[in-house]
């Protein structure tokens, strides 16, 4: 009799349709005996990334595109939004599957907490992509009130959702993160590791700078993916605006990726700031294939990742540091963490234009030296794509944990 697996993700994202399209092709090599797979998932997810209806194809995967999109709330909202977990036990019951891997965890903390059921499930595990109960413990800058109100929350969330009797598998994108996400929990904690990017840009440096119009003589600071108000791309530009005289006139910043700010606006004057002082700012306002994503991160002098106490994720810094780009982040969380501990570039507060326009004149100023490229090495060395995926397909076909 064949047993079903489920990947369920209802939303929208570069991250989301990369890590599906992943998967499958690791399903499609592997070739359980004796399972099934569906992966629900939004069809606009799936338009984007046509490699994924190929493959189904070719695997006898299921897509089901019935799995509605959901929008993106404030992150108090994310966290204690309940209704989440009806979407997925409709799809739970209606392909009968007994292995479920949710994509992002983060997203159910609330009703894992509240004991929410899923009938005829016997392993479930998800990804969880922003674990901040540790932070205190990575050397996370002082965190205000209300961030600690916020944190104390998602801490007692996160404690609560891991004590869920179905819950088997936790995977964890910020590795540091394991020791206390495994403490008083009977599901197996792992991390998991953002690959290093398999495409290989198939446009030199030069090529790539000139598709952008970059001007000539110009260093490039790449500022990629969501150009949104939580990856502070307001706030980036300010710093530019902050640059000493002679490092703006020599800069040109590359902003590609969809705009979402609550305040366009504000973003438009801040470009027009960054552009009187000298920087020659280039928007390219629409999706970043991660083909082309990768071009422009191997082409940059500079990856700016001016997140305002965003957690993020690994998967900038991964691909950033497999092209010896260096990379200006804030201090918070995993990604201050991560490029500290590894020598990836330089972190500063991105609240402060001025401390992050220091930062970014040091990363263009200062060349890398061989030790660095050294620590960038064995950053990126485990992050492959079957490294990626081998958990995952554990929690889909592997042995069922008691």
């Amino acid at each position: 009799m064949t047993a079903t697996s489920l990947v369920f993700e209802p939303n929208v994202g570069a991250h989301q349709a990369e890590y599906l399209l992943w998967v499958a092709r690791a399903w499609e090599r592997a070739r359980p005996a004796g399972r099934r797979l569906v992966i629900g998932a939004p069809a606009e997810l799936a338009a984007r990334r046509p490699e994924l209806r190929a493959t189904a194809d070719r695997a006898g995967i299921e897509l089901d595109l019935a799995a509605a999109s959901e929008p993106r709330g404030s992150s108090l909202s994310t966290l204690t939004a309940l209704d989440r977990w009806t979407p997925l036990a409709d799809a739970v019951a209606r392909h009968d599957a007994q292995r479920v891997v949710v994509q992002i965890l983060d997203h159910y903390l609330a009703p894992l907490a509240a004991r929410r059921p899923l009938p005829g499930v016997a392993r479930l595990g998800g990804i969880l992509f922003r674990p901040s109960l540790h932070y205190s413990e990575i050397g996370s800058p002082p965190e205000s009130l209300g961030e600690q109100v916020r944190q104390r929350l998602k801490t007692a969330l996160t404690r609560h959702a891991l004590r869920h009797p179905l819950l088997t598998d936790v995977l964890s994108l910020d590795p540091s993160a394991v020791p206390a996400l495994s403490r008083g929990t009977r599901a197996r904690v792992r991390p998991l590791l953002d690959p290093a990017p398999p495409e290989v840009p198939s446009e030199g440096r030069e090529a790539v700078r000139a598709r952008y119009g970059v001007e000539p003589g110009r260093q490039l600071v790449a500022f990629a993916g969501a150009l949104d108000d939580r990856k502070g791309i307001t706030r980036g530009l300010r710093a530019l605006a902050a640059l000493r005289p002679d490092v703006a006139a020599r800069t040109a910043a590359v902003l590609a990726g969809r705009v979402a700010v609550s305040d366009r606006g504000e973003f438009d004057r801040a470009i027009t700031e960054a552009e009187a002082a000298g920087v020659q700012v280039v928007l390219h306002d629409a999706y970043l294939s991660p083909e082309a994503l990768a071009a422009l991160v191997d082409a940059a002098d500079g990856l700016a990742l001016p997140y305002d106490r965003h957690v993020g994720s690994s998967g900038f810094l991964v691909r950033a540091a497999a092209s010896r780009t260096p990379v200006v982040s804030q201090a918070y969380g995993w990604m201050g963490h991560a490029v500290r501990t590894h020598g990836l570039g330089h972190t500063a507060d991105p609240t402060d234009a001025a401390a992050f326009a220091r930062a970014l004149e040091h990363a263009l100023e200062v060349p890398r030296s061989d030790s660095d490229l050294a620590d960038a090495d064995a950053f990126v060395r485990p992050h492959t794509v079957d490294a990626f995926t081998a958990p995952i397909l554990d929690v889909l076909a592997g042995p069922t944990r008691v």
